[in-house]
C-alpha cells in the first residue's frame, strides 16, 4: 500500500495546480479524418478496462486469453488465424491520430485479483497546430483463477499526423505492435467424485500442463494526400497515397505427453507449430469535391508459411470507390469495392447508409451492405504435430440489413438487422476447419434505455437474437446489461462520485469449445453453457483530471463450477477486488 498510498498523494497535491478541463483528447480515424472526435473525461465505463471491451462477450478465463463476441456475426479479417486472440490484437482501424491543444500525459494502472496488472501510458505532443506525435503503450500481466494461465500481453503504438499550414499536403503515419505470451492449459478436468473440492481453484485438474501460445502482429502504414486543384465550382481534389506493410507470427508448443489432443502426426514428446504471414499494401487515388467522393486502386501482396510445410505467396488487386454526402436532414454513405485479379479475384463488399435528423436529439439510420470472400490461406491449409488439413472452400457470402433509431433527449435507442451468411465457415469439435454448404441468418433486436431520477441512474442494454442454424452458429437467444448507480458532486463540485453495481444475464446456448493447438473455438455438444448473472459492484470519484475506481466483480457466481461456463470447460473466474487509477497531465 505503500506505493499506491505516494501515488494518491501526488494525485491529490496536483488537484489545485491543473485548471479544470473536461477534455481528454481530440483524434481522427484513420477512415474518418473528416471527422474530429472529442474523448472527454468522464466516470462511465470507467472500470471497463479490459482491452476492446464490449457489453457482451465469451472468455476462456482472465484478461488476456481468448475471446469472443456474443453478438458478433461478420466475417474474419487479415490477422484471422490468431483465431480467439484475434480480439486482443490492436488493429489500424483503431489508431487515432491526435490534434490536441494543449499536450497530453495520460497514466492508467489497475490492480486486482491472481496477481492482475494492467498499465497503460498515452502521450500526445503538438508541435505548433500542423503537427502530433503520440504514443500509447499497454502492459497486461495475469496469472489467472486457474493453473497454467498466465497471460503476459504488450501493445504499443506511435503516430504522427501532420497538416500544412495550408491544408494543402496532409501526412498520418503510424506503426504499432501486439506481443502476447499466453499459457493454455486446455480447460479445466471436472471429475464425476462428489468429494472434489471446487472452493480452491488451484486444487482442480487442468488437461494441458505445459502448452503455450506466442503471438506478434505488427504493422507500418503511411498514409498522404496532396491538393492538386481548389476550385470554388467543384471544390477540392487530392492525391491520395497509402502504404501499409504488416507481418505476423504465432507459436504454438507442448511437452506431449497427454492424451487432450486425439492425434499426433509428428512428434509424440513435443509440439512446436509456427505460422508466419506478412502483407504489403499500397494504394494510390484521388478525393473529389471535397472529399465527398474517393476513387481508389489497391495492390496486396501476401505471404504466408507454416512448418515449412506451406510456403506461398499471392497478389490480389482491388478498386474501390465512395461517396458521401449530406444535404437538409439527410447523410448518405456509399462505399463499394471489388477484386479485379489474383487470389481475391471477384471478391466484392458494398455498402450503403442513410441516417435523417428528425430533429436535434433524433436520427434515424438505415444501412445494407453485401460482402463476398474469399477463404484466407490459412482457413482452406493446416499443418501441425496435433492437427492436419486441406480445403477448397467457396466464398462466403454476408448481406446485412438494418435499422435503428436513436433518441438523445430521452437516452434510448432501438434498432434491428438481419444478417445472412451463406457458406460459412466454422471449426468442428476437432478443430479442424469446415463449410456449411447452405444458408443461415439470425435476425438481432436491440433495445437501450437510460432513466435518469434525481441523483439516480439507471442504463439499460437489451438484446434478442433469432438464429436459423444454432448447431452452427451458437449464440445465446438473450442477453442484457442493468447498471444502477448514484452519481454526485462534493466539496463545491471538484469532487464527482459514483457508487453502483453492474447485472449482466446471458441465456442459455450450446456455445463453443476451445482448440488450443489453432487457437479456434470449435463447435461441442458436451455442456449447455450460460444461463446465469453475474454482479459487479464499484465505486469511482473523479477529482479534475484524476479518476479512481474500485470494483468487487462476479460477486453472485458459484466459484469454479462447471455450471458456470461461456465455454466449455472453461470456468468464469471467481470473485475478484480490482482498483484502478488514471491520471491526465496536460502541458
Amino acid at each position: 500500500m505503500g506505493k499506491l498510498g505516494l501515488f494518491l498523494l501526488l494525485i491529490f497535491n496536483s488537484f489545485f495546480i491543473h485548471g479544470q478541463d473536461s477534455t481528454l483528447s481530440r483524434y481522427e480515424l484513420l477512415n474518418s479524418e473528416d471527422t474530429l472526435v472529442y474523448s472527454p473525461i468522464i466516470l462511465d465505463e470507467f472500470e471497463n478496462y479490459r482491452f476492446k471491451h464490449r457489453d457482451f462477450n465469451a472468455s476462456s478465463g482472465n484478461i488476456g486469453l481468448p475471446t469472443y463476441y456474443l453478438d458478433s456475426l461478420f466475417l474474419v479479417d487479415y490477422n484471422g488465424f490468431f483465431n480467439g486472440y484475434s480480439n486482443s490484437l490492436f488493429s489500424k482501424d483503431q489508431m487515432k491520430f491526435y490534434t490536441q491543444e494543449k499536450d497530453l500525459t495520460l497514466l492508467q494502472y489497475v490492480n486486482g485479483a491472481q496477481s492482475e496488472q494492467y498499465f497503460r501510458v498515452l502521450h500526445s505532443n503538438q508541435f505548433g497546430k500542423g503537427l502530433n506525435i503520440s504514443f500509447d503503450y499497454n502492459r497486461i500481466i495475469s496469472e489467472g483463477f486457474y493453473l497454467n494461465q498466465l497471460t503476459d500481453n504488450t501493445h504499443f503504438n506511435t503516430s504522427l499526423n501532420f497538416n500544412s499550414r495550408n491544408s494543402k499536403y496532409q501526412l498520418k503515419a503510424f506503426y504499432l505492435i501486439s506481443n502476447l505470451k499466453v499459457q493454455e492449459n486446455g480447460g479445466i478436468q471436472f471429475s464425476d467424485s462428489a468429494d472434489e473440492n471446487l472452493n480452491n481453484s488451484d486444487l482442480l485438474n487442468v488437461k494441458l500442463s505445459s502448452a503455450s501460445q506466442k503471438m506478434r502482429s505488427q504493422s507500418v502504414l503511411v498514409h498522404q494526400n496532396l491538393k492538386m486543384v481548389d476550385s470554388s465550382i467543384i471544390g477540392a481534389i487530392r492525391l491520395i497515397q497509402e502504404s501499409e506493410l504488416a507481418w505476423s507470427w504465432k507459436w504454438y508448443k507442448d511437452n506431449g505427453v497427454t492424451d487432450f489432443y486425439q492425434n499426433i502426426f509428428y512428434d509424440s514428446t513435443k509440439t512446436f507449430d509456427s505460422i508466419h504471414a506478412h502483407r504489403f499494401r499500397n494504394a494510390i487515388g484521388l478525393s473529389l469535391f471535397d472529399n465527398q467522393l474517393k476513387l481508389k486502386y489497391e495492390y496486396q501482396y501476401h505471404g504466408y508459411s507454416q512448418d515449412s510445410i506451406y510456403d506461398t505467396l499471392y497478389t490480389s488487386d482491388f478498386v474501390s470507390l465512395q461517396y458521401r454526402n449530406s444535404f437538409n436532414r439527410f447523410s448518405f454513405d456509399l462505399m463499394s469495392m471489388i477484386g479485379l485479379s489474383g487470389y481475391n479475384s471477384g471478391d466484392y463488399s458494398s455498402s450503403v447508409g442513410l441516417s435523417y435528423r428528425i430533429d436535434s436529439s433524433s436520427t434515424i439510420r438505415l444501412l445494407a451492405s453485401t460482402q463476398s470472400q474469399s477463404p484466407f490461406y490459412w482457413q482452406n491449409r493446416y499443418n501441425g504435430n496435433h492437427l492436419v488439413y486441406s480445403n477448397e472452400f467457396y466464398n462466403e457470402e454476408l448481406t446485412r440489413l438494418g435499422v435503428d433509431y436513436q433518441n438523445k433527449k430521452y437516452k434510448g435507442s432501438i434498432g434491428i438487422q438481419h444478417v445472412i451468411r451463406e457458406n460459412p465457415i466454422y471449426f468442428n469439435s476437432g478443430g479442424s476447419s469446415s463449410q456449411l454448404i447452405d444458408q443461415l441468418s439470425i435476425t438481432q433486436f436491440s433495445f437501450n434505455k437510460n432513466f435518469k431520477f434525481g441523483n439516480f441512474y439507471w442504463n439499460n442494454i437489451f438484446n434478442y437474437q433469432i438464429n436459423s442454424n444454432d448447431s452452427i452458429l451458437p449464440l445465446p437467444s438473450f442477453m442484457s446489461s442493468h447498471t444502477l448507480y448514484y452519481e454526485n458532486t462534493l466539496f463545491k463540485s471538484n469532487l464527482l462520485i459514483q457508487l453502483g453495481a453492474t447485472y449482466k444475464y446471458i441465456s442459455k446456448y450450446k456455445g463453443y469449445g476451445y482448440f488450443p493447438e489453432n487457437a479456434a473455438f470449435v463447435l461441442q455438444e458436451n455442456s449447455n453453457l450460460g444461463g446465469f448473472g453475474y454482479l459487479d459492484i464499484f465505486f469511482k470519484f473523479r477529482i479534475q483530471h484524476a479518476r479512481v475506481f474500485a470494483k468487487l466483480e462476479n460477486l453472485l457466481g458459484d466459484q469454479f463450477q462447471p455450471d458456470g461456463m461461456m465455454i466449455n470447460d472453461y470456468p468464469i473466474p471467481g470473485r475478484a477486488f480490482k482498483i484502478g487509477l488514471s491520471w491526465a497531465l496536460f502541458n
